[in-house]
């Protein structure tokens, strides 16, 4: 399928620069996005309409969404809203959620302990770096890792808890990269989520942890780039 545009979608905690590898390997027209609730964003209140909505106005024409971790959430509500704008989407070790749940329905086993004090200071809730080094940064570099943990932000609570609800159309192209080292979305929890989609979606493997970015720029690079 031709794409007019790809349109890069973060994870929880990270922003556009978490893309900074991937980025100057793809030909093609690309955007990645600072959802609202961090300095790249635009100064709109962080709500998870806000974050659809700041992903539908970055497509244009036919695009591709690629979207990682918690990024899946607001995929599949953009493509649901705009379907005439989002032509596919690209998960990698992305949350789907089932319909009506949020994304503390989904929190991975291993943060179900850490999960009380997260949430205190809300409305902002960030992961520990101890909880974050051992969940995202599994095979990086000490540099990358540093990178990551230097610049993670707290999520709005708010955004975290609110219900999604999305349909995706028959003419959408869904592909799920699987992340096969993955602490924060483990490959079962992937296959879970998998098994949500249609039974069209492709499945591809990348032999990494959750930060896939980061531990395999070109081959993630690439996978986008077949998509085109």
């Amino acid at each position: 399928m031709a794409y007019d545009r790809v349109v890069l979608v973060h994870g929880g905690m990270l922003g556009s620069w978490c893309w900074e590898k991937v980025l100057p390997l793809l030909g093609c027209d690309v955007v990645a996005v600072d959802l609202p609730g961090r300095s790249g964003a635009a100064p709109i209140p962080a709500t998870f309409d806000n974050w659809v909505d700041t992903v539908i106005r970055a497509t244009a024409g036919k695009s591709l969404i690629v979207a990682h971790s918690l990024g899946g959430l607001v995929a599949v509500a953009a493509a649901s809203r705009a379907s005439d704008r989002v032509a596919g989407i690209l998960f990698v070790s992305a949350l789907v959620p089932p319909q009506g749940y949020c994304c503390w329905d989904l929190l991975p086993k291993p943060l179900y302990l850490v999960r009380r004090p997260l949430r205190i200071g809300e409305p902002r809730v960030v992961m520990p770096k101890v909880v974050a080094r051992f969940l995202l940064c599994n095979g990086l570099s000490s540099a990358d890792r540093d990178t990551i943990l230097s610049r993670l932000v707290g999520e709005p609570g708010a955004v975290l808890g609110t219900p999604v609800e999305y349909r995706l159309d028959d003419g959408i192209d869904l592909t799920y990269v699987h992340t096969t080292h993955d602490r924060a979305v483990t490959p079962a929890q992937q296959r879970r989520y998998v098994a949500l989609l249609p039974d069209r979606t492709r499945r591809l493997r990348l032999d990494c942890g959750h930060s896939a970015m980061y531990a395999k720029p070109a081959e993630l690079a690439e996978i986008i780039c077949q998509r085109l």
